[in-house]
C-alpha cells in the first residue's frame, strides 16, 4: 500500500535539527523522512519525491497557547492565507517533484479525504494534526475511522507549535491526501501538495501550490474520483 520515494531535504536555518524524527515514510517531503540523523543546514535527508521545483522554509518564533486546538475565530480568506504562509514556512526547504494533475497527486497517495483540521500538537519534530474524517474519496482505511492523525515534519526551533496553532482555522473544510506508514498504522503523512482548505470561497493548498488549479474543494473532489 505504501510507497516509497525519493526526497531531498535541507534543512533551512544552520543550526536547526532537520526534521526526520520519527522516521516518516518516504512518501513526501517534510512529511516522510524515513531514517535519518541531526543534521546542519548543509546535511540532507531522504525522502520521498524526486527533485525539481523547491520550496523554502523561515525562521519564526512560537507564540503562547495551551489549548491543541485551532483558532476557531471564523473561517476567512485572509485567516487562510496567513495559516498557509506558516505551513509553508516550517524550517525546511524541499527539492521535489511537482505533480502534474490531480490525477497525478492521486496516484501518489495511499488515501484522499474530506473533513478538516481541527487541532494540532507536537511530537518531536513532527506536528501532529488532528483531522476530523467526513469522507474517504479514494483508496482503503485499514479499518473505519471519524479521525486520523497527519504527521508534519517540522524544525521546532524555527517555527514553533503555537503558531502553528493560532493560525490554524479550525472550522477550514478541506482535502488531504495521505501516505501511510508501515510501522504505524494510526499515523498519515499529507503529501507535499496535499493539504487543501477552504475559506470563504477561496481554495488553498497549504505547503505547496501545484501546477494546475481548481476552483472548489468539490471540483478537486471530483477530479479525485474520476482519477480512480
Amino acid at each position: 500500500m505504501h510507497r516509497h520515494r525519493t526526497l531531498l531535504v535541507t534543512a533551512a536555518l544552520a543550526m536547526a535539527t532537520t526534521a526526520c524524527g520519527g522516521g516518516s515514510p518516504a512518501g513526501e517531503p517534510g512529511d516522510a523522512g524515513g531514517t535519518g540523523a541531526s543534521t546542519s543546514a548543509s546535511a540532507t535527508t531522504p525522502t520521498v519525491e524526486e527533485a525539481t521545483s523547491s520550496t523554502t522554509g523561515a525562521t519564526s518564533t512560537s507564540a503562547s497557547s495551551t489549548s491543541a486546538e485551532g483558532a476557531g475565530d471564523g473561517c476567512t480568506a485572509a485567516g487562510l492565507a496567513a495559516f498557509a504562509d506558516v505551513m509553508a514556512d516550517l524550517g525546511i526547504a524541499y527539492d521535489y517533484a511537482p505533480s502534474a494533475s490531480v490525477a497525478d497527486l492521486t496516484g501518489r497517495a495511499d488515501i484522499v479525504v474530506t473533513g478538516g483540521l481541527r487541532a494540532v500538537d507536537a511530537d518531536g519534530d513532527q506536528l501532529l494534526f488532528t483531522v476530523e474524517v467526513d469522507d474517504l474519496v479514494a483508496g482503503t482505511l485499514p479499518e473505519p475511522a471519524s479521525t486520523l492523525s497527519a504527521a508534519v515534519d517540522f524544525v521546532p526551533s524555527a517555527r514553533g507549535v503555537d503558531e502553528v496553532r493560532d493560525a490554524m482555522p479550525s472550522d477550514a473544510d478541506g482535502v488531504l491526501f495521505l501516505v501511510g506508514d508501515d510501522e504505524d498504522p494510526t499515523r498519515w503523512f499529507p503529501l507535499l501538495e496535499g493539504m487543501w482548505l477552504a475559506c470563504d470561497g477561496t481554495v488553498t493548498s497549504l505547503r505547496a501550490a501545484p501546477t494546475w488549479e481548481v476552483d472548489s474543494l468539490d471540483e478537486l473532489v471530483d477530479a479525485v474520483r474520476a482519477a480512480g
